[in-house]
């Protein structure tokens, strides 16, 4: 094999890793009752991203494995916009493949429990209906558990995604522009 061929292996490869695109899934659950919730991200077997979060007053305590940290979440206008339009052109080319929502809901009153799970689960169904329209080979499921005995409430989502790295260049790109185009004007 001569240099020649290992250079334009190499150059395949890189090609390959911008075009095609990476399988990302997302778990994230949180119980608003006991204020505690997890959040992972892995691509194929790789864990990006494995916290345990918490809520107190208005900022977000995310304790990893190595260090707790608190999270203010303080924007300013171009970030804000900046995030905006990222998310306008990132959503374009996010392929959904997989989504499953999962509620565990319920009081100590029978009926006030159901009237809120079926209230619940109309409004994930119409959230589900409406990525539908946007992804509509994604599969997506819901499973509700109402508990008649116990004060509970907590969901959980699992989501597989598809997006290429060139899609993620391409969009935080063109939302830079965009700011930068606005804040000229």
């Amino acid at each position: 094999m001569t240099m020649e061929s290992l250079y334009l292996l190499f150059l395949l490869f890189l090609i390959l890793l911008f075009v095609f695109p990476f399988t990302f899934t997302i778990k994230a659950s949180y119980n608003f009752l006991d204020n505690y919730g997890s959040v992972a991200v892995r691509m194929w077997f790789f864990s990006i991203i494995v916290a345990k979060i918490k809520r107190k007053g208005v900022s977000i305590l995310i304790m990893t494995e190595k260090k707790n940290t608190k999270k203010d979440l303080e924007l300013g206008e171009k970030q804000l916009q900046f995030i905006k339009n990222f998310k306008e052109e990132v959503s374009n080319k996010l392929k959904i493949r997989k989504v499953n929502f999962y509620s565990h809901i319920g009081s100590i009153n029978p009926f006030s429990s159901a009237i809120i799970s079926s209230s619940f689960s109309i409004f994930v169904s119409i959230i589900i209906s409406r990525l539908k329209v946007f992804q509509p080979t994604g599969k997506f499921v819901h499973k509700n558990k109402t508990d008649f005995y116990n004060n509970k409430f907590a969901f959980a989502i699992t989501m597989k995604t598809a997006i290429s790295l060139f899609d993620i260049i391409y969009s935080m790109i063109s939302a830079f522009l965009k700011v930068g185009q606005k804040a000229n004007i």
